[in-house]
């Protein structure tokens, strides 16, 4: 049995006639009264008894087209929910947790979200902060979660990210970059390298150093690309806040170093940083943002996913090699 039989004989029945039928549904008279002509034969029931004064239905009939009218009524509203991807999204449910280092936890996630949650509002989503240690941790394969992500910042070096900040065991995951980040050295302006422009990571890390993060002292990714310089930095403060963050560079508690991207418009965060004095490094400091989740996700996972462009290198950037 075809929809298309069942359409026809609505339409048959609408019309009250085979031949207005057929106009209707731009089809031959004879292809019409072949396709009721198949469904009486399948069904081993006469639909229509037909005369010279045209059409009436058996009372058989009349349980065919009751059921006929109800399942192309639900074959309607079948295509309206889920041959609009729109209107689908609409019935998405489940719940989603995004584990985010604080980078992604106040600024990159909070948009992302509200524009996921204003399509799939009947996802629950839980946005839980976490050092990037912490959230390889969740990845660890011993409690594989379809519906998690982790949004994390992974430092680089010349040889690819630094494998201490990424799960034990990758086999069971996939990721998705998003972005490489640059950098730039924070200093108060009472600090002796105000009255630089540039400075080198040797000489920035002569002074003690302001770590953002969340969870244990010194376990950022900001430290790990700085490890490469210098093994054991002097981290006075540390802190999951950036303004916290940027006041205590203010204070001349110590140097930082900040993704240039805060300084789009988007973030407003010039208020905080007019007494931080921002100079170039001379070296480059390599990290990616990058999206974190079990292979075969959930559909939130997917679907949150979606919005998300993948990172394209440009020329002279560094892969992203794991």
């Amino acid at each position: 049995m075809r929809i298309e039989h069942l359409v026809i004989l609505v339409e048959i029945v609408k019309q009250n006639s085979m031949k207005a039928a057929s106009e209707q549904l731009f089809m031959t008279p004879q292809a019409l009264s072949s396709a009721v002509k198949s469904l009486e034969e399948e069904l081993n029931v006469q639909i229509f008894l037909r005369s010279n004064k045209g059409i009436s239905v058996t009372e058989k009939g009349r349980v065919v087209i009751k059921f006929a009218e109800s399942t192309v009524k639900k074959y309607h509203q079948m295509l309206s929910t889920f041959g609009d991807e729109e209107s689908f999204d609409r019935f998405l449910d489940g719940n989603l947790t995004i584990y985010a280092a604080p980078v992604f936890y106040e600024f990159f996630l909070p948009t992302q979200i509200e524009r996921y949650k204003s399509v799939f509002e009947n996802v629950s989503v839980a946005l839980i902060q976490r050092s990037v240690k912490g959230i390889a941790k969740f990845f660890d394969g011993q409690n594989i979660n379809p519906s998690v992500i982790g949004a994390m910042v992974l430092p680089a070096d010349a040889e690819g990210v630094i494998r201490e900040y990424l799960p034990t065991d990758m086999n069971n995951i996939d990721y998705k970059v998003l972005s490489r980040n640059h950098y730039l050295a924070c200093v108060s302006k009472e600090s002796s390298l105000a009255r630089q422009k540039t400075v080198s990571i040797k000489k920035l890390l002569e002074f003690p150093f302001v770590d953002y993060c969340a969870g244990d002292l010194g376990s950022s990714s900001t430290v790990g690309m700085l490890k490469q310089y210098k093994s054991q930095l002097n981290i006075s403060v540390s802190v999951s806040s950036f303004s916290v963050w940027a006041k205590s560079i203010e204070s001349n508690l110590g140097v930082g170093i900040m993704n240039a991207a805060f300084l789009e418009p988007e973030f407003a965060l010039h208020e905080l940083l007019d007494n931080v004095k921002l100079l170039t490094i001379n070296e480059p400091l390599v990290s990616f943002n990058c999206l974190m989740y079990y292979k075969n996700p959930s559909d939130c996972v997917n679907a949150f996913l979606k919005q998300f462009k993948t990172y394209n290198p440009k020329k002279n950037d560094p892969a992203f090699i794991i």
